[in-house]
């Protein structure tokens, strides 16, 4: 297997792992839900609004999250090098997004299922820079 082919597979991962965090948010929204009107139970409407306000950002997050794997993907493997960089932001980009949400109130398993796809986003940000995965384009 190449470089090139390794650094895709992690990228596809990183993919699968952003679908597997969407799953987890649609399974879990009945416990957000529970959380926020415990958190606000004298205003079930701000209960409400806040479920829907979280499960927009978390979804459109996983939107763009996917949209990013698969534009790094290409890049790749189309030996572009500006993939480093892409791969680079995102990655950054999307930790500091997981990390943040460990401060919020959304289930535990939410949280942890959308950290996870920054597993494979730091594989494949140490492989884009410690092989030669992309030409020098």
């Amino acid at each position: 297997m190449s470089d090139r082919s390794t650094t895709i597979g992690a990228l596809r991962a990183g993919a699968a792992l952003t679908l597997l965090s969407a799953c987890v948010t649609v399974a879990l929204s009945g416990d957000l839900a529970d959380q926020l009107h415990a958190l606000y139970p004298a205003d079930p409407h701000r209960a409400e609004t806040a479920e829907s306000s979280i499960l927009t950002y978390l979804f459109t997050l996983e939107v763009i999250g996917l949209g990013l794997w698969w534009w790094t993907a290409r890049a790749v493997r189309g030996g572009k090098r500006r993939a480093r960089a892409l791969a680079t932001g995102a990655f950054a980009a999307g930790t500091a997004l997981s990390l943040y949400h460990f401060s919020q109130p959304h289930p535990f398993l939410m949280t942890l299922a959308g950290a996870l796809p920054s597993l494979a986003g730091l594989v494949a940000v140490f492989l884009l820079w410690s092989r030669d995965t992309v030409a020098a384009t």
